[in-house]
């Protein structure tokens, strides 16, 4: 029995079970591939069958054993049995006799927790399938599987009942002292074939057929809905900013629109449950979602600043009538478009996360006023913020469209110079040096409130441009006490936009030096907070190394006046460059000044950079007079 065993043995460990799991079960090569497997088992456990039996009536293994078929099994087993009908041939107190029906059950045991495994293990995995993947190939590759292992229950069912038949047959035509009728009774069992087999075949076929079943309903329903998804996803392949973010965030992009677009669908059909909706979000990454939508808003925002700066770079004459204009205009009013897409999947996306969030005090803020309810969640909170500014874009774009509709007015000159009149008188009241913090608010909103109405956004060439960028860098010169202008939402506005229409700066010495700046004073901030002024070695270094690119950025404008060969078009594109360039810094600076205010030695710490003021009053001067030098005063007069 010690051969019949081993031969057993290696028939259990030829038949494991497919790992679905990391396979895709769209891949309908899978389906032959588990018809093969199933087959080939089925073909072990026939010759492992019946070399139990030829065991058992003392006689070898042939060589027409090594592949066999169920009804070729069953034949074999069936002649044996009559063969063994002699009881005076059979030792039976031997081994063979006690173990060999607790083998044949083993074997067949082996295929029934096989086929219950594959049909678990399909389901398992099918539910980890994203709703949003569901697509016809699923479906038809899960037919398939069924199909196969329906065919291969059948199959085993049939040897099962074939196998108790025979057996069952061979004892009614024994006498009452035959070997088999005298085991089968010692063992208390009235058929060698275990009648559980049968019952969790019947069950397995029923899990089967039923779990398919209610996939196959539900995806007929998700077809009609998702029909409908495509009709919206379809204009997401025709939005160019969102083509141009690449690395397959059009996709993304879609895959979180459709499924809002089904978590919407709930309000109004159970056609996918609210379940199988919030398994299918566990596949996307909220920090990447929030990126994404992030990333979208800005090449949005720059995309604006773009056709702004084509405003201000092309000439006027270009668009003094609507067809000149209307190229532009079409561009602009599709990007809006995309605008509306963007801010309707936040605002689906924020009420997605509040409604499902698990806590019910959260989930509450969509209840009565009275009601407690809980903290915003952070990522709500983010897509919160995000919207507001997505609303302030919105505004921006209907400007830019309004003045492309409207096109440039002769009245524009005229509006500009008496709001200049204006702005400068509230900037010679601010410069004063006994100004009071009142008066240096009120008049700074006023300017900024005139600097709103100039419409540098939408504005036709470049006047307004460069006004601006004068008037801002008066205000930060004349905050030098206070540091308050970088804190108001309003300032900051201002100042994005007029960022946003200049661009990216192209001296890499700006650059360079911009970045040096940001950097020094990030770790003299982190140095603050954490011990305070007391490493004042470590502060001065980083104040030094301050001080060493703001001289690198005088010295620079120093040669620049000393440069008798530069051409007047070139020296006013420099001093355009070098007077932006001194704003990026203040503002800079501005911030980092106001952020002192707040620490316990900031004050301290803010008497170690006046320095900073000093370098802005002499680069100031340089400007001027690089300008003067270069007979540009004379030519911004006239």
């Amino acid at each position: 029995m010690q051969q019949g065993n081993s031969y057993f043995m290696g028939v259990h460990m030829t038949a494991q079970a497919i790992d679905f799991l990391g396979i895709s079960l769209s891949d309908s090569a899978l389906v032959p591939k588990l018809d093969e497997f199933l087959n080939k088992h089925e073909q072990f456990l026939s010759v492992a069958l019946v070399h139990q039996m030829r065991y058992f009536a003392g006689s070898g293994v042939t060589e027409d054993d090594a592949t066999m078929e169920f009804d070729s099994a069953i034949k074999h087993v069936k002649a044996i049995l009559i063969f063994c009908k002699g009881a005076g041939k059979l030792n039976t107190q031997s081994p063979a006799s006690q173990n060999v029906t607790k083998s044949m059950n083993g074997i067949l045991w082996e295929q029934v927790e096989l086929l219950e495994g594959f049909v678990n293990e399909l389901f398992h995995q099918l539910s980890f399938v994203s709703v949003l993947k569901w697509q016809e190939s699923l479906k038809n590759t899960l037919d398939g599987f069924e199909q196969v292992l329906l065919k291969h229950i059948s199959k085993a069912q049939a040897l099962v009942t074939e196998l108790r038949d025979v057996m069952q047959y061979s004892l009614d035509s024994n006498s009452g002292n035959s070997w088999l009728t005298r085991w089968f009774k010692s063992n208390g069992k009235d058929a060698g074939i275990d009648e559980e087999l049968s019952n969790d075949l019947k069950n397995c076929e029923n899990i089967l057929r039923q779990h398919g079943k209610q996939f196959r309903e539900q995806f007929a329903k998700y077809q009609t809905v998702a029909a409908e998804i495509d009709t919206h996803t379809h204009k997401l392949k025709s939005y160019d900013i969102l083509a141009s973010l690449g690395g397959g965030a059009v996709d993304q992009f879609e895959s979180l629109f459709r499924f809002l677009k089904l978590w919407e669908s709930l309000e109004t059909s159970h056609t996918i449950s609210q379940e199988a909706l919030l398994k299918a979000f566990q596949n996307f990454s909220r920090d990447k979602v929030i990126t994404l939508l992030r990333d979208y808003y800005n090449s949005l925002e720059e995309a604006l600043f773009e056709k702004s700066r084509t405003l201000k770079t092309s000439p006027i004459q270009l668009f003094n009538d609507l067809q000149g204009r209307s190229f532009i205009l079409d561009i602009i009013r599709g990007y809006r478009k995309e605008l509306h897409v963007l801010g309707s999947t936040i605002v689906k996306l924020k009420d997605f996360l509040l409604k499902s969030n698990p806590d019910p005090y959260v989930r509450s803020r969509w209840g009565f006023g009275d009601t407690p309810v809980g903290e915003e969640p952070k990522y709500a909170h983010k897509l919160t913020e995000l919207n507001l500014s997505v609303e302030q874009l919105d505004g921006y774009f209907n400007r830019m469209i309004a003045a492309l509709e409207k096109g440039p007015q002769e009245e524009d000159k005229q509006h500009l110079s008496e709001r200049e009149s204006q702005i400068d008188h509230s900037l010679h009241l601010i410069a004063q040096p006994l100004t009071t913090s009142r008066h240096f608010n009120s008049h700074s909103e006023k300017i900024l409130d005139l600097l709103d109405k100039l419409g540098e956004l939408e504005g036709y060439g470049r006047d307004v441009v460069d006004y601006v960028r004068q008037v801002l860098g008066k205000l930060l010169r004349a905050d030098w006490k206070e540091h308050v202008l970088t804190t108001l939402p309003h300032f900051q506005r201002l100042y994005k936009i007029h960022q946003g229409i200049i661009g990216s700066p192209i001296d890499p010495g700006h650059s360079l030096r911009l970045e040096k700046f940001k950097k020094l004073l990030q770790q003299i901030s982190s140095k603050m907070r954490r011990e305070g002024t007391e490493q004042g070695t470590d502060i001065e270094y980083d104040i030094s190394d301050i001080q060493g690119y703001f001289q690198d950025f005088l010295a620079t404008l120093q040669r620049s006046i000393k440069d008798e060969s530069m051409a007047q078009r070139k020296s006013k594109r420099y001093v355009e460059e070098g007077a932006q360039q001194l704003l990026e810094y203040r503002y800079l600076f501005g911030e980092f000044f106001a952020s002192l205010k707040k620490e316990p030695e900031g004050q301290y710490l803010r008497q170690q950079f006046l320095f900073v003021d000093q370098y802005f009053e002499a680069i100031e001067n340089k400007i001027y007079e690089f300008r003067l030098q270069r007979g540009l005063l004379e030519q911004e007069e006239r």
